[in-house]
This record gives C-alpha cells, structure tokens and sequence, in this order.
C-alpha cells in the first residue's frame, strides 16, 4: 500500500507512540478517571496539537512487530514498538488514523479497547464497529484485508515493485556492506536497479576477477555472514525476501566467487529451514558447485546440508549421481564419495542392536528425545560467538598470567582487545568487568593492564557504553556503572553534556546520580556549569553538587541564590542549607515571607533543613497567623512538619496552645491542623507527647480521639 505524503517528521510519530503507550501503561495500573491518567493524556494531547497544526490527519501503518511511518519502519529495535504494534496487529488493526479534535477520553476508551483479549473486540464485529459502538468519531482504523499478506510461495514470482512495499532494507543494506568493504562507490539513489543481485553480482564479478584471492576470500566470507544473520529476523516476509534476492546473486557469481562463497557457507551452523531455502533456489549449475564442494573433501559440511543436497540431487534428475562430479579435478575420486553417500543403507549389518531400537524410535516419531535434545541445545550454546569469546578471554588471560615472551605479547593483547570488542558489540559489560577485574587483580603485567585501560577510556568504549546505559538491564547496568567508576576521568563530560540534552527525566535522574558516585571528579566541571544560561542545566548542576558534599563550591552556589529563575533560587538554597552555609538565612527568611501560598510552603518545607532562631520564630508566627477569611490551612500544616523536625523543644507549648484551643470559624480547617499535630507528636519524646496526645484521646470529635489514642500506643509500643 503506497503511504501518502507527511510534513511530519518520522521523530515525532516515534515521540507520539511513546506517548500512547505510557498513557496504555497508566491505565492499566491506576484505571480511569485518575489524575495520573488526565495528566498524562493532557501532555498527549498537547503533542498531537502540535503535529495537527499542519495536518489533518495522522496515519500510523501497523505491521505484525512494528510500525510503519513515511515508507520506513519506525524504531525497529524498540521492543516496547514492538509489542504495542503485536497488540494492535492482533485485534485486526492495519492502519491508525488520528483525526485533529482527538479528545483525550477517546484516546482513553482506544487503549482500553486494545488492552483487552483479542477475542473479544472479534466477538463485538471487529475494531471498526467497536470504536463506533463507543461514538468514538476522531480515530479511525482500517482493518485487515486480504492485500495486506503476501503468501512466501509466490515470492520468487513477485514483482519487484511490490517487494518494495515491505519496508525491509536488509538486502540494501548488505549491498552497500559488500560495496563498503571493497571501497567501491555507493549506489545511485535514482537507479535503485544497481542493487539487484544480478547487477551486484555482475558488478563484484568485474572487480574481484583481477583482485588477490585474500580479497576474494573475504568477500566470500563476509557475503556468506548475511546468509546465516537472516535466522534473527522475526518477520518471515522480510526474511524470505532477502533470501529470494541473495539466492539469485549466488547464482550470477563467476564459477570462482561462488565456489568461494559456498565453501564458507557449507561451514555456518544453518537451521534446516533456512538450509532448505537456500539450496532450494540455486540454478542447477551452481547446486553441481555445492555437490564439488560438498564431496570435495576440502572441509567440514553439515550433514543436514548433505541431505538436502541428496534429496535436490534426485528431485532435479541427477540419476546417476556420478554425473554431478563430471568436471572436477578428480572426477573418479569425487564419483566414489557420491556413489557411497547415495548408496541404500545396510542397517542391520553396521548399526548395533544396541542402537538400532533408538535409531527407528526417532524414525518413527521424526524427533529426536527431549533429553538428547536439550543436551545439544546446551551443547550448541557453548559455540554461540558470546560463549567462544568469553572462553577466549579467559584462555588469553591464562597464558598472560605465565608472562608469555615478547615476541607473542603484542598478538595476545590484540586477540584481548578483539575479545573486549566483541562483548562491547553485544553489551555484554558483565564480562568486561569480569575480564577488567583479572587485569586489576594483578594477574597481568602493567604492560597488558594499560592497554585495557586505554581501551576502556577511549571514545569508542565511552560512546557506546553511555548510548546503552538507559537500555540496559539492572545487572547489565551496575556492570558497566562499576566500570565506569573504575576509570572515571573520561566519562564525566559526555555525562553532564548527556544530562543537559536529555529529554527524559527518569534518565536525568539515572546520569545525576551516576555523576554523584563518581564522587570528586565532578566537582570542577560541575561548578564550571552553574553559569550556563540554561536554568535547567544550572538546578541539576546544584543538585549534583548538594549530593557531592563538598562544600568547596559554595561560593559558586551563593551566587545561584539571586538567579534569575525562581526554581534554581529554590534549589540553591535547599543546597546551600544542607551544606550548612550561614549566609543562606536571610535569603531563607527572604522566601518566608513569601505572598503566594505555594511559594510559602516551598519556603517552609526548606526552614525544616535550619535551626537559626530567626527562622524557627517565624515558623511559629506562620503556626499562629491567619485571617478572618483565610486559615491558610496548607501553610500551617508545612510549619507543624518543619517545628517537628528542627525544633521540638520550642513547638511543644505552640502545639499545647493549638491543640487546646477552638476555631468556631474555621473548625474543620482546624480540626485537620490538630490531626497534623498529633501526627508528629508520635515521634516526640513520650512523656512530653503523652501530655498533650492524652485530652486529644477523650475528644469528642471521633476523629482526633482516634488519632490520638493511635499515637499514644505508637508511644507505648503497643498495637493499635
């Protein structure tokens, strides 16, 4: 389906489906009707005003494990895409239309929909009807139809122009690896045609004839790579395409290069499947060149490829299987290899009656044992490229720790560094600092320990150790977070300029207190950021340096306190307080005669950090003010929570006065402010609580008695 043209930009969708889901997440834990969910919907809706203030409409494509924006795939590696995209895919969505005037309870009443099981959105008539049934009007939804699949059978007679509606780039993309790797130019964008297999493989064809065989051999084995990359993609469409397009660029290589590339096939670890449709679709010519190097003896090939081999060999008419070795270099040699692997079994005579039960019990049911089974998985595991690396490091380090001779120093540290890599690639940081550990754990000389600490203070391990950080797992993380603090120095810039360009709070939040463990070596180029322009970028530089402790930046941070922005004077002063810094009370007592109420409690709450007289006294003026019109109730319960916490011996004859007293005006303002006070009393000395919690405990008014006698037990160590 050809998508229409957009002015939006493919971010913005990537912004909006975040938005949807984080909304979807809220439902589902705090249910409708709640502010958590008003909130967040209101934020949404204010996005999508932006993005209606040059469209109509936004159309989001749904595909079965992702979305579709712009003829491209949006965020393929998001697995939070990916699996609101499975939820939409399964209640028969394949288009998402967003109308302008969208209402935050129809996005609500949406999500709902598509949080529930399948089953019942197809029981009510599909989602079309459903949104109806709601009088949702401003989303739309185009259901699934029978154009929307592709039958893989019918891919090799697929048009190419139809191909390119699958919005896979794999095959692009291997393309210009291969081009890359050669150092020859790039396709033209206006002639996507120089990307067909046939041209590309006539292209490679003119150049590598001439080139040394070590540039051959490594075209082999790189373009060999694509073919085994194609089992870790999960959409079988995408995945039978590109093997469609590498089969047919097999087929036009010189007899050379595809000798070449199926002799490094021939020894991948290749899923029978994947095996099969390889060979399935290769010209008869080039399956006589998987028979000469199958049978060839040169190398190692796996028996389910031998199969497969047989079974086209008699499919295709090769009835005499000697035919297939005319034109080999040893063609009797080659015609006996074949005859012997055609040849009918002589079961009884070669395998052991031992065996033979087994043998025919996995004939029968065409499967081995589950135990046989998941012992070769476990064995098959051993050889993924993770395990062979890891097992590499540690051999490296083994043979380091008996001090090798110079001679082999230099290929021992770069097979090290190669395996440091390796993990780097695949975000394994546990094995990094595993293998880090061993070099501080003296078991290498200063030699080998320098050159991994120069790879881990490099920029390309600080680059990609910060792009993981946010996407990594707990155990992953604190990994990497023991690495960094290992070798701190080269982490702590990308670090704050990461702080300041994040969107993200929950990551800010990640990198201050990242920045805060890496302890001293913030403290210069944190200081330094207090006189950035940006308000934001200064708060968090205050709140790095309250949680570094030191107060020698506290000159630094004075100056804050007469800030331009109010919510950095606020932060200085919160840190400045907690550094212990005297010259932050007249600006304290400044903020406490505050006029706005929500500014005043904000004062407040910061007064509970200060034990100056001047400021406990104008707490208790605040305890005691009001007007006839105005309790200012929310002002006086902040001043009772910050006498508690700094000045308990002053507060009690205040509380004592408070507790006693009557508003006749205000009374359940002021019953609410005796049920804050008893509340803190519970933390007080008990013989000086107990006096003025035990007249509370004989009140009339239910609720305080109850409140009291709560705290008195609290106070006894009793139950309530």
């Amino acid at each position: 389906m050809e998508q229409p043209s957009s002015t939006i930009d493919p971010g913005a969708i990537r912004n909006l489906l975040n938005g949807l889901i984080l909304l979807q997440s809220h439902l589902r834990l705090y249910g409708p009707n709640n502010a958590n969910v008003n909130l967040t919907s209101e934020r949404l809706l204010g996005f999508l005003g932006k993005l209606f203030a040059g469209e109509e409409l936004v159309t989001i494509y749904v595909a079965r494990h992702a979305f579709m924006f712009a003829d491209g795939l949006i965020d393929r590696n998001n697995s939070n895409f990916e699996k609101f995209a499975a939820s939409l895919f399964a209640h028969g969505i394949a288009t998402l239309n967003l109308h302008r005037e969208v209402t935050g309870n129809e996005l609500q009443l949406f999500l709902q929909l598509v949080s529930r099981k399948p089953a019942e959105t197809w029981d009510e008539g599909g989602m079309a009807h459903c949104l109806r049934a709601r009088g949702i009007e401003r989303i739309s939804v185009r259901e699934m139809a029978e154009q929307d699949f592709l039958l893989t059978d019918t891919l090799p007679e697929t048009p190419a122009e139809e191909l390119q509606l699958q919005r896979s780039r794999l095959w692009e993309n291997f393309a210009l690896s291969l081009l890359h790797g050669l150092h020859l130019p790039d396709p033209d964008p206006q002639d996507p045609g120089q990307s067909a297999p046939a041209r590309l493989a006539e292209q490679l064809n003119r150049y590598l004839a001439d080139c040394p065989e070590a540039d051959q051999q490594t075209f082999a084995r790189d373009g060999s790579r694509f073919l085994i990359s194609l089992k870790h993609e999960k959409v079988r469409i995408y995945r039978a395409a590109a093997l469609h397009k590498l089969v047919n660029f097999v087929n036009s290589l010189s007899p050379n290069l595809r000798r070449l590339f199926l002799d490094h096939a021939f020894t991948l670890n290749l899923d029978a499947d994947l095996a099969d449709g390889f060979l399935q679709g290769l010209s008869d010519q080039a399956l006589l060149d998987a028979f000469r190097n199958a049978t060839g003896g040169k190398g190692y090939v796996p028996p389910v490829v031998l199969k497969l081999l047989g079974r086209l060999a008699q499919e295709r008419g090769f009835a005499d299987p000697a035919e297939v070795a005319v034109g080999t270099v040893d063609s009797d040699a080659v015609s006996g290899k074949i005859t012997e692997l055609f040849k009918a079994d002589d079961f009884d005579k070669y395998v052991p009656k031992a065996y033979q039960g087994a043998l025919l019990a996995i004939i029968h049911k065409e499967a081995l044992p589950v135990a046989t089974t998941n012992s070769l998985e476990r064995l098959k595991a051993t050889l993924e490229p993770g395990n062979v690396e890891e097992h590499l490091g540690a051999i490296i380090f083994d043979i380091l720790h008996q001090a090798p001779d110079g001679q082999h120093l230099e290929g021992f540290c770069s097979n090290l560094l190669g395996t440091l890599r390796f993990c780097l690639t695949t975000r394994n940081y546990l094995q990094i600092d595993k293998l880090y550990g061993r070099c501080r754990g003296g078991q290498v000389g200063e030699e080998v320990r320098h050159k991994v600490e120069n790879f881990l203070v490099s920029a390309e391990f600080t680059a990609a150790a910060l792009n993981d950080l946010q996407r990594l797992g707990q155990e992953q993380a604190e990994a990497l977070w023991g690495l960094i603090l290992s070798v701190p120095a080269p982490f702590v810039e990308p670090l704050l300029e990461r702080l300041g360009t994040e969107a993200n709070r929950s990551a800010r939040l990640g990198y201050l207190k990242g920045l805060i463990r890496l302890g001293s070596a913030c403290l210069a180029p944190a200081t330094a950021r207090l006189a950035d322009p940006r308000w934001f970028v200064v708060r968090n530089m205050l709140y790095l340096l309250r949680g570094l402790g030191d107060d020698a930046a506290l000159p630094e941070i004075r100056k804050c306190l007469s800030h331009s922005h109010p919510k950095v004077q606020l932060e200085a002063l919160r840190s400045c307080l907690i550094l212990r810094d005297e010259h932050a009370t007249p600006f304290l007592l400044q903020a406490l005669a505050a006029k706005s109420p929500a500014e005043l409690v904000s004062a407040i709450n910061l007064a509970s950090l200060s034990h100056h007289p001047q400021v406990i006294a104008e707490l208790v003026d605040l305890l005691q003010s009001g007007t006839l019109l105005d309790y200012r109730l929310e002002v006086k319960k902040a001043a009772v929570r910050a006498l508690a916490s700094n000045a308990q011996s002053h507060c009690l004859p205040v509380f004592a006065e408070l507790l006693g007293a009557r508003n006749l005006l205000h009374a359940r303002n002021h019953d609410q402010l005796k049920l804050e006070i008893i509340a803190v009393l519970a933390n007080f000395p008990a013989r000086a609580a107990k006096a003025l919690l035990q007249p509370q405990a004989r009140s009339s008014s239910t609720d305080i008695s109850r409140a009291a006698q709560l705290a008195l037990n609290k106070l006894a160590g009793a139950s309530p």
